[in-house]
């Protein structure tokens, strides 16, 4: 759990609040139920029943994509990550997020490679929506861009890297994604 607390503050992926506007209050309460649920298991057992009742949300919500999004988050932290890139992948065609993409891309290179068509992906979506912002820089470092250099000293004449970010463009991109999806 300490790993994706980390991931969301050190990304600033909006892990909920995206697409929070499109959803309905009775899915959304019940998400968080079983997000509580899940939090509070102490039994396998009782975790893939609580994963089985959000896959069951999920179908009976298929276009909700808040819903996807914190079963995707749930998944994560479940170490399901060949089911959270299907929750990805959906939320990805309807929507283009970047970071979210970014997240798809590195959950892929965790499972399988190659990785690096993802981030040229991921690197296109961030240009097309114009944000530079340091997810940009993450996707760049990880699709080992020979631009990456040349991003972060152009970044760095504007912005400041605090301390947890130093941390992740220091770390070699195979090792960050390791660290981040064990």
């Amino acid at each position: 759990m300490k790993i994706w607390i980390m991931i969301a503050l050190v990304f600033g992926f909006s892990l909920t609040s995206h697409a929070y506007t499109n959803t309905q209050p009775v899915p959304r309460d019940q998400a968080m139920t079983y997000i509580i649920k899940y939090s509070g298991s102490t039994t396998n057992a009782g975790k893939e029943k609580v994963l089985n009742q959000f896959d069951t949300l999920i179908r009976q919500h298929p276009d909700d994509i808040a819903l996807r999004q914190l079963y995707s988050d749930l998944l994560i932290v479940d170490t399901r990550y060949d089911k959270a890139i299907t929750q990805l992948n959906i939320i990805n065609q309807d929507t283009q997020v970047p970071s979210l993409k970014l997240m798809e891309c590195m959950l892929t290179e965790r499972i399988k490679l190659p990785h690096n068509i993802c981030y040229r992906d991921v690197i296109s979506l961030f240009e097309k929506n114009n944000l530079k912002d340091f997810n940009y820089l993450l996707a760049l470092h990880l699709g080992e861009s020979p631009d990456f250099e040349l991003h972060k000293k152009n970044w760095l004449e504007t912005h400041t890297l605090s301390d947890e970010q130093k941390k992740v463009i220091a770390l070699n991109p195979r090792a960050l994604v390791n660290t981040y999806y064990p």
